[in-house]
């Protein structure tokens, strides 16, 4: 959680976003330093151990960073989380439902 995606093959837009947002906070809270540290390593070694996949921190990352900067409890992260991607689930039951389209060509649809 919170490295690769399946679209952004280089760094994620909207991680490198709340990255630089997340680093305008002051006072800047101390762990900071560590998240951004935690990012670089993790990207390293995942360079080392699935060479050719370009795995960078995703929107999740910085996204857990910035709520936890700005003070939001932690049971609400979840909530939000999915608050964010409500509509793009909406979307994909509409037109599930139209018409029984696939729109996931991998996942595999069994009738019971």
């Amino acid at each position: 959680m919170g490295f690769g995606h399946r679209v952004y093959k280089t760094a994620d837009p909207r991680a490198e976003a709340l990255k630089e947002q997340l680093l305008q906070i002051t006072p800047w809270p101390a762990w900071v330093d560590q998240a951004v540290q935690v990012e670089k390593e993790t990207v390293e070694y995942l360079n080392e151990i699935k060479p050719g996949r370009s795995l960078y921190a995703n929107v999740e990352f910085y996204a857990a960073a910035l709520m936890k900067a700005i003070d939001l409890p932690s049971e609400l992260f979840t909530p939000i989380f999915c608050c964010s991607r409500m509509v793009g689930w909406t979307a994909h039951m509409v037109e599930q439902s139209s018409d029984n389209v696939i729109f996931r060509p991998n996942a595999k649809y069994v009738s019971s």
